[in-house]
């Protein structure tokens, strides 16, 4: 049976060197992977207090064993934090992703702070028992719980006219500051009341926000 479950681990990667780094300072998060021909290539996001933190980790993640490159994509700096996009480029050999992928792994995404690593797995649940073992022997702290995904299930999906709404909204600047457009333009143009417009709007709002609570509130 496909489950979606949470495993909470540590172990002698480079993830272990954020130890003593709260999560409120650096946070890592794989969650774009595609495995081939024994590597991976990786699209993450990091999440850093100061440019100092982001290019110690940068480092960090360049002098592991497995990592071949790392690339940074996009910065973002502000005077609170500093938000990147990069890609990196691992061997599977040796590490967890390489026993979840030889599992038959569906889906699963990385979050790093704090020296843990917190991944979300969606995968045949028998499968999953047969690594476990293996997983566990790798590592100094070790916790497996299921957990449902809210970004996996359909009822927060988008209807066609949620979707049609939002991206209407977006094309025209309702959500830029100050707003490029009325809400009554908008219910004018789809011949609807400015009622039904807000309505579907913040019932899609909140679909999106709820596909998207496990990383807004640092879950995964």
């Amino acid at each position: 049976m496909i489950k979606s479950y949470v495993l909470n681990l540590s172990h002698n990667d480079w993830s272990l060197r954020t130890h003593g780094i709260g999560e409120d300072k650096l946070k890592v998060v794989m969650s774009r992977r595609i495995p081939y021909n024994g590597k991976e290539n990786v699209i993450g996001e990091i999440y850093a207090e100061s440019d100092f933190l982001l290019k110690e980790i940068i480092k960090t993640m360049k002098r592991s064993r497995r990592v071949n490159e790392v690339n940074l994509i996009d910065i973002v700096k502000t005077k609170n934090d500093v938000r990147a996009t990069i890609h990196v480029n691992v061997d599977l050999k040796g590490g967890i992703a390489e026993k979840l992928v030889s599992a038959g792994a569906i889906y699963y995404s990385e979050s790093i702070y704090d020296g843990f690593e917190k991944w979300l797995i969606l995968i045949n649940s028998s499968n999953l028992l047969k690594v476990l073992p293996e997983i566990k022997e790798e590592c100094y702290n070790f916790k497996l719980t299921e957990q449902d995904v809210p970004f996996l299930s359909a009822k927060h999906k988008l209807t066609k006219r949620e979707r049609d709404i939002i991206e209407m909204s977006l094309r025209k600047g309702y959500f830029d500051y100050p707003k490029k457009v009325k809400l009554e333009e908008i219910s004018e143009e789809l011949g609807v009341s400015k009622v039904a417009v807000l309505q579907t709007l913040r019932r899609a709002i909140k679909k999106v926000i709820k596909s998207n609570e496990d990383i807004l509130t640092g879950k995964l």
